[in-house]
């Protein structure tokens, strides 16, 4: 069977997507653990360096480059943090 170059396209972001989805889905929220992948949010430590939001869409590079400036937190630690709820930094400090 001979695809088009839009189904061709198509197949290639399907599994560019199932492959960014997999890795990322390797990481618990670093403050409480949850591991459930559909809760993990990708929050950028430093606002000003991001450049761009964790989309699946983007290329490789620019994706891999973006997620180097988050960490893993679940949808209720990301709220809480935004809320002042919570802290990123050691407690020794």
């Amino acid at each position: 069977m001979i695809h088009s170059r839009q189904q061709k396209n198509k197949i290639k972001l399907a599994k560019d997507l199932a492959f960014k989805q997999s890795l990322l889905s390797q990481f618990p929220c670093i403050t409480c653990g949850e591991i459930d992948s559909d809760l993990i949010d990708w929050h950028h430590v430093n606002p000003d360096e991001k450049v761009a939001a964790i989309a699946t869409r983007q290329g490789h590079e620019r994706w891999w480059t973006e997620v180097l400036k988050c960490v893993p937190l679940c949808a209720l630690c990301h709220r809480k943090l935004h809320m002042d709820k919570l802290c990123l930094l050691p407690m020794n400090l």
